[in-house]
């Protein structure tokens, strides 16, 4: 019989990589969290879109990674007290768009746009059941007759949306993306039962103390590298 030596890890060890990995899965996604959506907390609130201004940079921290040609908009979801209506228009099939759904540890569970060809209307943002978390698309035969296109169902309480809208070139065309970005609207219904979380707002997350801790990482990784980690 052939002989294998073995490698002995000790108790010690083997928490202490158990914990950091635990930290990288579960620990540094909330923080990133923090580092993008307490600003558009602070500035918005949640349930509602923040749109950005101007072309995406090289160096604008999100949860996916910024391409130069886009246009973003986000929002912070927040099912604790009520669900959310989203409400995408008619974008035209040439222009590429996506409007992503993540959940709160940055787990990308549904997309609307064009990549599947979502059709324009009303689309019920509420939270997953025993039957997962999932985009199930809706007709008049099913849930409120037409009243939404779709229901999106959240694994998490609290989470995020992402919306890219492409440009065909970086300086006319801003001017159309921006006006579609403008006719996106999010409303909030009411939902019967009790409240299931705390109300996300900047001092649930800390009232800025945990952005900085996104730079405080082990190895000395930079925010992108752990986020390519992850």
């Amino acid at each position: 019989m052939p002989y294998s030596p073995t490698v002995s890890l000790n108790t010690s060890s083997i928490d202490a990589v158990n914990a950091t990995a635990f930290a990288l899965m579960y620990g540094y996604p909330l923080v990133l969290y923090v580092q993008t959506f307490e600003p558009t907390l602070r500035a918005v609130g949640a349930n509602a879109i923040q749109h950005e201004g101007g072309l995406a940079t090289e160096g604008l921290e999100l949860l996916v990674h910024p391409n130069v040609d886009t246009l973003y908009s986000k929002a912070a979801i927040d099912l604790s007290h009520s669900d959310v209506v989203f409400s995408l228009l008619d974008i035209p099939t040439d222009r590429y768009h996506v409007v992503s759904f993540y959940d709160l540890y940055g787990n990308n569970f549904a997309n609307l746009g064009s990549v599947i060809n979502s059709p324009p209307g009303g689309y019920l943002i509420t939270i997953a059941e025993d039957d997962g978390s999932d985009l199930s698309m809706l007709d008049e035969d099913t849930y409120e007759g037409s009243k939404y296109m779709g229901i999106i169902k959240f694994p998490t309480t609290h989470g995020s949306i992402m919306l890219r809208i492409v440009l065909k070139n970086n300086t006319i065309d801003i001017h159309e993306v921006k006006s579609i970005q403008s006719q996106i609207k999010m409303s909030t219904i009411e939902r019967a039962g009790e409240p299931m979380a705390s109300a996300l707002m900047p001092s649930l997350l800390g009232d800025g103390q945990l952005s900085p801790a996104a730079l405080l990482l082990p190895f000395n990784l930079s925010a992108n590298q752990t986020t390519q980690t992850l």
